[in-house]
């Protein structure tokens, strides 16, 4: 057989063309389809769950080729990081689907007890004596923006051409969604609208004055809640414990920070708000909120070793 042509296809690594956002989603992938299998008389759809694990590691893996072989310049580049979106919430999905098979028992009367301990009180309960129509609206617009922060933070640095910042910004980022997925199957709980309030009249408890309902209805839907249900508490999404839109927000105003972000105040006052909700609108126990704050702090501490030990390693294969 003959030499190949330098820079062939087949003589890139992996370990070359793959960015270290792109290993932790191939392994996430991975560990869900381990678990599929390990499921797969129960699972409902496996099969369909299984192909579709396999067909985006092959997309991840030929979009990552194409852009490493062909140089394909900054619209391509743009597009495979616009794919890291869809990525995450498909990830989010099946996470979900799995947990109440990996877990099926929600610690929320738990986590109420530690909340009382703690503070004497639930805290969700005691906030509702300073609500009004115009704080309900902002903190709800404010926990609505939650995804958009995160997204805006990138597409600066990928306007900004900030290429490496933005490889290490998708990696811790990614790193934490995925880390908190694993953590909702370890935790799984629903949150204090549900246990310590009634679902059915939070419009009348907490009313804002023109976006509250609309955004919270597409919060809903978001965690599962489509339509009308008898029981929403039994459809809803176990992603209570830790709170990942502390941890994340926190994460992503260090990023914004670290990376001298344009928009860093506007993205700290909004994140700010985003945490407050979180009590203040019902969809979280103190206690995960403390949680999302130390998972926040393990992950700033952990994720740069490990994105510097892959990337000296991934280089080999």
């Amino acid at each position: 057989m003959g030499d190949r042509k330098k820079g062939t296809i087949p003589d890139l690594k992996i370990g070359v063309i793959l960015n270290v956002s792109d290993i932790y989603s191939l392994i996430m992938l991975a560990f869900l389809t381990i678990l599929l299998i390990y499921f797969y008389q129960s699972f409902k759809d496996v099969t369909d769950y299984i192909f579709l694990n396999i067909l985006i590691s092959f997309w991840i893996l030929s979009i990552a080729t194409i852009n490493e072989k062909f140089k394909a310049g900054r619209i391509f580049i743009l597009f495979q990081r616009i794919a890291i979106v869809p990525i995450i919430f498909y990830i989010y999905m099946v996470s979900l689907e799995l947990l109440p098979y990996v877990n099926p028992y929600d610690i929320d009367s738990a986590l109420i007890q530690i909340d009382k301990w703690i503070f004497g009180v639930n805290p969700t309960q005691w906030v509702y004596q300073f609500s009004s129509p115009l704080i309900t609206e902002i903190l709800q617009i404010s926990y609505w923006l939650f995804f958009l922060l995160i997204f805006i933070n990138g597409i600066e640095l990928h306007i900004r051409k900030k290429d490496e910042e933005f490889r290490r910004f998708a990696s811790i980022i990614m790193f934490s969604f995925y880390l908190t997925y694993i953590l909702y199957m370890i935790f799984p709980a629903i949150g204090p609208r549900f246990t310590l309030h009634d679902f059915f009249t939070i419009n009348s408890d907490l009313p804002g004055l023109f976006l509250t309902e609309i955004l919270r209805e597409q919060i809903n839907a978001g965690a599962g809640l489509v339509g009308n249900m008898i029981d929403p508490a039994a459809e809803v999404n176990r992603d209570c414990m830790p709170s990942g839109h502390t941890a994340l927000t926190i994460i992503n105003i260090y990023l914004a920070f670290l990376f001298r972000s344009r928009l860093k105040y506007i993205i700290t006052i909004i994140g700010i708000g985003i945490i407050i909700s979180t009590i203040y609108l019902r969809y979280h126990y103190a206690i995960d909120i403390l949680a999302g704050i130390l998972t926040a702090i393990v992950i700033l501490l952990f994720e740069p070793k490990l994105y510097k030990w892959l990337g000296k390693i991934k280089n080999k294969y």
